[in-house]
């Protein structure tokens, strides 16, 4: 999967004038983009040992270089997320699983991610909408960062069932790794960035490519109710869930 169309699934369906936030790191910059193209152009030409994120939340303006957007500013999400870390050099002074498959056991059998990327120490999970889900006020914000802190808080209880420790990410200024990059937190033994292959019920494996174009679930928001599509178009209501 390339930034692309990684980018493409999250943002082409985003208002025009609302920003994707692309962040780099050790250098810490903010790019801030309008176009879905634009801030895949930049991923590509990233260089020189940066590792590059981007941001699970809309910004309703460019900040600048040097700051990220909060949470209390972000304008819209295009899905649930998840930040599964896997024991690792990286992540050695925490009970974590071991596997990919003993990590999985942490989210609902019945709700599996659109999308999963391996980050190289882990594993990043989204649960896409149909569409870019935009607040229409504060309260609304508030109300989906409830949610939001709610289902993290399900892993989080979830986890600890099987001994397990797991970091509650669920500030909505959460930025996430792209695939077709690299990660560069242990600089000596760089890993790439890419989408997950995982075995299917038959032992085969496969990949989570054909999901990029099942269609996403629709959003209510008369009923305050988000809902996303996993892998195989299979519909699930995060709000009821959690």
């Amino acid at each position: 999967m390339t930034p692309f169309e990684f980018l493409s699934q999250l943002w082409q369906e985003k208002p025009e004038d609302h920003h994707i936030l692309i962040w780099t790191h050790p250098d810490k910059r903010s790019r801030w983009f309008t176009s879905v193209a634009s801030a895949a152009e930049y991923v590509g030409s990233v260089n020189g040992g940066r590792d590059v994120y981007v941001g699970v939340g809309l910004a309703g303006k460019d900040h600048g270089p040097t700051h990220r957007c909060a949470s209390e500013e972000i304008t819209g999400l295009t899905a649930m997320w998840s930040d599964l870390d896997l024991l690792s050099d990286a992540h050695s002074k925490k009970a974590l699983p071991q596997t990919i498959q003993q990590a999985l056991t942490i989210l609902p059998a019945s709700m599996p991610p659109t999308i999963i990327i391996a980050t190289g120490n882990g594993l990043h999970c989204w649960w896409l909408f149909k569409e870019p889900y935009i607040f229409d006020s504060e309260e609304d914000r508030m109300d989906v960062a409830r949610v939001v802190t709610r289902w993290h808080t399900m892993l989080q209880l979830t986890a600890a069932t099987h001994g397990w420790a797991y970091d509650r990410l669920s500030d909505l200024a959460r930025v996430f790794r792209l695939p077709s990059t690299t990660n560069f937190k242990d600089g000596a033994h760089p890993k790439p960035v890419e989408l997950c292959r995982l075995p299917t019920a038959d032992t085969t494996s496969r990949t989570l490519k054909n999901s990029w174009t099942t269609p996403r679930s629709p959003i209510r928001k008369p009923m305050r109710r988000l809902r996303a599509s996993g892998p195989n178009g299979s519909r699930t209501s995060l709000w009821s869930s959690i």
